[in-house]
């Protein structure tokens, strides 16, 4: 607790118990596909809204639909777990490059390291060179109930190649009393890419969530993020982007909506390592009753990252009294 990222948040409330992470033994390591959709997802497939649907049902079964414009395109929609067994070079390549998953000397990455060792729900996307997606692409997780699985480690690998280009929209729902949900994400975006990644949080607000993520962002590469954050009876976010090349940009726009005894604690790291790079972060939560939310946001500028543009903002709104908002900003010039 005496690291300023673990001042507003308990890890015990988002560690499991052994019993609690033994119980991932449960769910099948080689998911069969799952009966039925969510209608939401079977309609946008009807409507061909969408170029291609993931589906994460609560006992750990997963069904993928794509259209044949995604199928003729060579772009890869795949469980995760079928995705390595099928010796995907990408796949096995990239997981865990952005996001190692071991525990640092500082003790950092303790919860990334429990999903790299326990995840057992997956999803890989592979975008080839030039290959330009038109419409989104729908994953949805929907959260087993606690009863059936206390604990949860679900992880998502999504990799553009160079001048490739992809809507995402990556929506988590349900869960039941007390289950501990912990997601990594990590996405890379090749030189001249171009990733809008919506990532939709609609927890049930009995949920303790923990979700790290990381973006690579190459040359002449862009990349909109869009946190919405709405469930969950804790939330703790770590969402961090290093742009690695020079053109580089990056957007984060995030939205939360905090009531009752609702916690949040964001956490942003925008991380330019090139030179003539851009980024711009514009955060806002509106709170109301006893809900609390405490967002950080870094600015990393390395020691030869010049040239560099960046920008961060943080409103919130407390609609009563109970209510209470931490900003805390930071930069670093290296």
């Amino acid at each position: 607790r005496v690291e300023h990222l673990w001042r507003y948040t308990d890890p015990a409330v988002l560690t499991p118990t052994g019993a609690e992470s033994a119980a991932w033994t449960q769910r099948p390591t080689h998911p069969a596909g799952a009966d039925s959709l969510p209608r939401v997802l079977a309609d946008k497939l009807a409507a061909n809204d969408v170029s291609g649907v993931f589906f994460a049902a609560p006992n750990g079964q997963t069904r993928v639909e794509i259209t044949s414009d995604f199928e003729r395109s060579g772009a890869t929609l795949l469980d995760l777990h079928e995705a390595l067994r099928a010796g995907h070079e990408a796949a096995r390549k990239c997981l865990g490059q952005l996001i190692p998953g071991r525990v640092s000397p500082r003790g950092s990455g303790k919860f990334e390291a429990l999903n790299r060792g326990l995840w057992t729900t997956g999803a890989f996307i592979h975008v080839p060179r030039g290959v330009r997606i038109e419409k989104p692409v729908h994953l949805w997780l929907s959260s087993p109930d606690s009863a059936e699985m206390p604990f949860l480690a679900t992880r998502l690998l999504v990799i553009l190649e160079e001048g490739a280009e992809l809507t995402l929209i990556d929506e988590c729902v349900g869960g039941g009393c007390g289950l501990r949900l912990n997601s990594v994400l990590e996405l890379f975006v090749g030189p001249a890419g171009r990733l809008r990644h919506v990532t939709v949080q609609r927890l049930e607000k009995t949920v303790n969530y923990h979700v790290t993520q990381r973006v690579s962002v190459d040359r002449d590469a862009n990349l909109l993020t869009a946190i919405v954050s709405l469930g969950a009876a804790v939330t703790k976010s770590d969402f961090g982007s290093h742009l690695v090349g020079p053109g580089a940009n990056v957007e984060l726009v995030g939205f939360l909506l905090g009531e009752g005894e609702q916690k949040f604690d964001h956490h942003t790291v925008h991380d330019h390592q090139a030179g003539h790079t851009y980024s711009n972060l514009d955060f806002k939560a509106v709170l109301k009753d006893r809900s609390r939310s405490a967002y950080t946001g870094l600015i990393r500028i390395e020691k030869d990252a010049g040239e560099t543009e960046a920008y961060q903002e943080n409103r919130n709104l407390l609609l009563n009294e109970g209510a209470k908002a931490e900003s805390i900003p930071e930069l670093e010039i290296l």
